[in-house]
């Protein structure tokens, strides 16, 4: 037998419904933890709509041994026919919409947004709950009559009849009431991510291309930048260049400081290619710099080199863009004594990329300040060792972006896990390396002492199955636990 405790939405105690509910099946999930709890009743039709305003309230599952086993909140209500859930519920809505520009020879499709709208008093209730709509190509006030229209429509819990709904379903004198909850792992997933760090870019391609290393006169060529952002490391640089016969030497990367508006002072971070390993034609190519560079809120430039002396026939190419368009930087080229302007200006086509150690991100993320909002804090108990970059666009919600970030392992191959537990702390941390539990003929999980293992303890550990015709050292890392209302448990690995 279990018992069921709710909470507040603010995590204080409640006086608890009075109905008597019964626990169907936990779940629990190697991604996250408590995953879904299917709870159910037999109530009276008001009964039954008194539980729909226990919806985003906490809940908590106790085993017969008095301990808390599984933890949420209340997702959906279903009787009648009838369902009240959050799925469907969005109090912080954008719409996203298409524009064709025409540059002549092309049709370019930009990608805009409107901006967000929320209902405060829905997020006071609930929390916050994001939804980005896609309009398609739309002129701006279309999109921005669907985007208030979907707040409108969906920024509080909304029935949704089934085809099984009959009219008065309501004042029956016993209904069967479902409940479904969730674990605080997918309220990652209530909000979208994003992450302005780690990136200074202009790719808007044009006319205009640069020789460097043909000329004395175009001996060098520098770029100028400036973040929007500061604090990031910055490790690598892609450009879109090519080479003009079969240069034998390397291409340089040099970053600078600024001074008096050109680059000056010692080399910050270098990085170099091999010209046999660019091709003729124009490609986006990535320079790895050493060391990395923590980047400040000044004026840095890019500066290209050759690594050997001026050939007019084996030289380096890039592409610029003569509209001009980039507005925190400047183009030069180093004439062979001092920098100048272009003769005809244009900015090169770059991209600057940083990089944070992949799991430092996902406490970046799952802070309660991002996409975490109901969450206490985040325990880092293990490193990944892996880099990428900490940009985000804002396409992907909290709980995808992690979930990418956790597939990724750690850099000696192992796996990453994350879990809540009770106190709503997000942990991160390997796969555990040796085998726990045990399960033997008789169905039950054990833990190193032969006593049966609690139901949350089961998840993300390696157990020794022990049946007949199984090796003893048959072990497998479970994935998903369920544990029905009669006591019977099924594992997943």
């Amino acid at each position: 037998m279990y018992g069921i405790t709710f909470l507040n939405r603010d995590f204080s105690p409640r006086i608890q419904p009075i109905v008597t509910l019964a626990v169907d099946r936990l779940i629990w999930s190697s991604e996250g933890g408590p995953s879904q709890a299917q709870l159910s009743a037999l109530a009276d039709g008001q009964t039954a709509l008194s539980l729909v305003e226990l919806l985003r309230c906490p809940v908590e599952v106790w085993n017969d041994r008095g301990r808390v086993v599984w933890w949420g909140y209340l997702e959906s209500v279903e009787f009648g026919g009838i369902r009240f859930d959050l799925a469907s519920m969005a109090n912080n809505v954008i719409t996203m919409f298409t524009y064709s520009v025409d540059q002549g020879s092309s049709l370019v499709v930009q990608k805009l947004y409107t901006s967000w709208v929320s209902n405060i008093g829905s997020q006071a209730d609930f929390g916050v709950k994001q939804k980005i709509i896609s309009a398609g190509a739309v002129p701006f006030e279309q999109a921005a009559s669907r985007r208030d229209q979907a707040l409108t429509d969906h920024s509080r819990p909304r029935p949704s009849i089934s085809s099984t709904g009959l009219p008065g379903a309501v004042e029956q004198a016993f209904l069967e009431v479902h409940l479904i909850c969730h674990g605080w792992w997918e309220t990652l997933g209530w909000k979208y991510y994003d992450n302005p760090t780690g990136i200074e870019t202009y790719t808007i391609e044009g006319i205009g291309t640069q020789p460097i290393g043909d000329l004395a006169a175009e001996a060098k060529l520098a770029q100028s930048w400036q973040p929007v952002t500061s604090g990031w490391d910055f490790d690598s640089v892609r450009i879109k260049v090519s080479k003009a016969g079969a240069p034998v030497d390397n291409l340089v990367l040099s970053v600078y400081a600024d001074t008096a508006g050109v680059p000056a002072g010692s080399v910050l971070s270098s990085g170099s290619l091999a010209g046999s390993d660019l091709s003729l034609d124009y490609g986006w190519v990535k320079v790895a710099l050493t060391p990395k560079l923590t980047i400040g809120t000044g004026i840095y430039w890019l500066v290209f080199s050759r690594s050997s002396g001026i050939d007019v026939v084996n030289f380096y190419k890039f592409k610029v863009n003569e509209a001009h368009g980039y507005s925190r930087g400047a183009l030069k080229i180093w004439n062979g004594s001092a920098w100048v302007a272009r003769s005809l200006d244009a900015d090169l086509n770059f991209t600057v990329l940083g990089s944070k150690e992949t799991t430092l991100q996902v406490v970046d993320i799952a802070a309660s300040s991002a996409c975490g909002q109901f969450l206490t804090r985040v325990k880092l108990e293990d490193v990944s060792g892996l880099y990428s970059s900490p940009y985000r666009d804002g396409n992907k919600t909290g709980l995808q972006e992690i979930k990418d970030l956790l597939a990724s392992g750690t850099w000696q191959g192992e796996g990453l896990i994350a879990f809540v537990d009770q106190f709503r702390v997000l942990h991160v941390r390997r796969k555990p390396a040796g085998v726990q539990l045990s399960q033997g003929e008789d169905g039950i999980v054990r833990n190193p002492y032969g006593q049966p293992a609690a139901e949350d303890e089961i998840v993300a550990q390696w157990v020794k199955i022990e049946r007949p015709g199984l090796e003893l050292s048959d072990t497998q890392f479970i994935t998903r636990v369920e544990v029905r209302g009669d006591g019977k448990i099924s594992l997943e690995w």
